[in-house]
């Protein structure tokens, strides 16, 4: 029976994804809604990955390129996906919620409508009471 080793963690691999984490959450606001991992080819000819995000300072619009990696680092290319995909996750939560309570409230008001003494009430404190 074999076991299977974990790989050992290279530290510059992990040195340069906390300096790449760190400029994404630096603008994860933007990209929670926009953003992305795209590449380019630099003028030696090799492929660059970078995430490119619009940013605004000071009422104009400026474009931001985040440098990833060449492709010889395939693990900070999926790193940083998988970093965008739960960002975006995340930047669906509020609109989530808010849908959730525009549901909630509906409801409540289709309940009163139709047993309208299940509906609770509020005392002049503002406590629920029931009629």
């Amino acid at each position: 029976m074999t076991e299977a080793i974990a790989p050992i963690p290279d530290p510059a691999l992990e040195r340069r994804w906390q300096a790449i984490r760190a400029k994404l959450l630096a603008h994860a606001d933007q990209l929670a809604h926009q953003g992305t991992l795209v590449a380019r080819t630099m003028a030696s000819g090799r492929r660059a990955w970078e995430v490119r995000v619009m940013d605004r300072q000071g009422g104009r619009r400026i474009n931001r390129n985040i440098y990833i990696t060449a492709d010889d680092r395939p693990e900070l290319r999926r790193r940083t996906r998988d970093w965008l995909d739960r960002c975006r996750a995340q930047g669906r939560w509020a609109e989530e919620v808010a849908c959730h309570a525009r549901l909630a409230v509906a409801v409540e008001g289709i309940a009163g409508r139709l047993r309208p003494g299940l509906v609770p009430t509020r005392d002049s404190v503002g406590r629920l009471t029931s009629r």
